[in-house]
């Protein structure tokens, strides 16, 4: 790096730590301490384990859950997993099949099938129990990438996550979602890692792995792990030049290769998985199900997740446009350790993964499942700046009521989040994320 570029980076980074610890200092007297973050986390972990295990039985599944459970992980279980290439073999041979995902999704099917084996619960309860598994690993995920960001973004981003109807409804399905919002926030923090010390060649390893797993869960993996081959090439570019970044983008590749060819020796040859990848890019309705209620324009997406979770996913996207701009003033404020590699991996994640999902021909509010943990902490981390900054210009009196009062408002938002789940999937019976269902079943 030039001197002078040197000197202008330690002087706008020493402005930005004393502009930090200014507000730091203000806001300290109408916050409580780290502890007080770190015990609200656990307790939010442990409520949301508790809220997952209770609702994870369901009385009607869906027929996309029973393919998976009874006709491609069972028999996987009783046969072995050389089966894959049978059932593909099948699949293919049975055209009224061919409306179900295809056995493909190895990164899904295998895990399940171990659960299955060691479980007594019925074949779809077993199953979804992955489900159950992914979504409490990506809690704590959020909880690990959280503290990066700042010791209370943590709490924040988990009570949006704990009692989100959209991860709720996913916990307790037989769908590869939640494993897909685990995988992405897997992804999310080795990044992160790999973008806070650009010589962790490890951690951006273990980022292309995770986003290589997750094109083997379900073919928009392929999104993260461009997503993550895209940041890490540029991060190296911007260090060093264009020979690390070249050294990234065949990582990518090799990454990708990887994941085509164990799917494709699992499945019996390269053919399922060019038709996998075909499905994804035309995405031609086969059923009535798919017309009626998977297809349509952006506004599926809008109106969806603004009647079901709007608190979050509107303020992830107010952070997420800010996370563009590096260290934007409303982020100075934030006390973790890797506040602008998480804010940068975090936003544009969520925007470039979360519109490739979107403009897919179909379309379902399950499937942007990786980029909802991500909207959570960046909503967290706009509201904690937000609360700083607001504080520090106010009288200690006033910034207490803005404290309290933002508390009651923040525990106000995750009642209803809830009550929208029982009310839509538990007392409603709604089976499915596809947005149509919710307006029928508005009074």
């Amino acid at each position: 790096m030039p001197r002078g570029a040197r000197s202008s980076a330690l002087r706008v980074g020493g402005e930005t730590r004393v502009m930090a610890r200014r507000w730091a200092r203000s806001g300290r007297a109408i916050e409580p301490g780290r502890a007080w973050a770190h015990a609200i986390s656990i307790t939010l972990l442990v409520f949301g384990v508790a809220l997952r295990f209770h609702y994870l039985v369901c009385d009607v599944h869906t027929p996309d859950e029973d393919t998976y459970a009874n006709f491609y992980a069972r028999p996987l279980e009783v046969h072995g997993l050389r089966y894959l290439s049978e059932l593909n073999r099948r699949y293919d041979a049975q055209p009224s099949m061919h409306e179900f995902p295809r056995p493909t999704r190895i990164g899904y099917l295998i895990p399940m099938v171990g659960f299955l084996s060691v479980s007594d619960a019925p074949d779809l309860t077993a199953a979804a129990t992955l489900s159950t598994a992914a979504s409490v690993a990506t809690l704590l995920l959020i909880y690990g990438v959280g503290t990066m960001l700042d010791p209370w973004v943590a709490p924040i981003a988990l009570l949006f996550a704990v009692v989100s109807p959209l991860d709720l409804a996913m916990s307790r399905r037989v769908w590869p979602d939640s494993l897909m919002g685990f995988c992405a926030m897997l992804l999310a923090w080795w990044l992160t890692r790999a973008l806070a010390q650009p010589g962790r060649v490890r951690a951006g390893i273990a980022a292309l792995a995770a986003g290589a797993y997750a094109v083997m869960v379900k073919e928009t993996g392929l999104f993260l792990l461009g997503f993550a081959t895209g940041a890490l090439a540029i991060a190296a570019w911007r260090a060093g030049g264009s020979r690390g970044a070249i050294q990234w983008l065949a990582g990518g590749l090799a990454a990708l290769i990887l994941a085509a060819a164990a799917t494709a020796f699992a499945c019996g040859g390269i053919e399922p998985v060019r038709s996998a990848v075909a499905a994804l890019r035309h995405g031609a309705p086969t059923n009535a199900y798919m017309r009626e209620y998977q297809t349509g324009d952006l506004r599926y997406y809008g109106r969806g997740l603004a009647l079901l979770q709007p608190v979050p996913i509107a303020l992830g996207l107010v952070g997420a446009t800010l996370a563009l701009k590096p260290l934007s003033s409303l982020f100075t404020v934030l006390r973790g350790r890797a506040v602008t590699p998480a804010l940068a991996t975090l936003g544009w994640m969520s925007l470039t993964v979360g519109a490739a999902i979107a403009v897919l021909p179909q379309k379902n509010m399950r499937f942007l499942s990786p980029v909802y943990p991500a909207l959570d902490l960046l909503a967290a981390a706009v509201i904690v700046g937000g609360l700083r900054q607001a504080s520090a210009r106010l009288p200690r009196a006033a910034g207490i009521a803005l404290f309290v009062m933002l508390a009651i408002g923040l525990l106000a938002a995750g009642y209803l989040d809830q009550a929208r789940f029982v009310r839509y999937f538990i007392t409603g019976g709604i089976a499915d994320l596809a947005t149509p269902w919710f307006f029928k079943a508005a009074p």
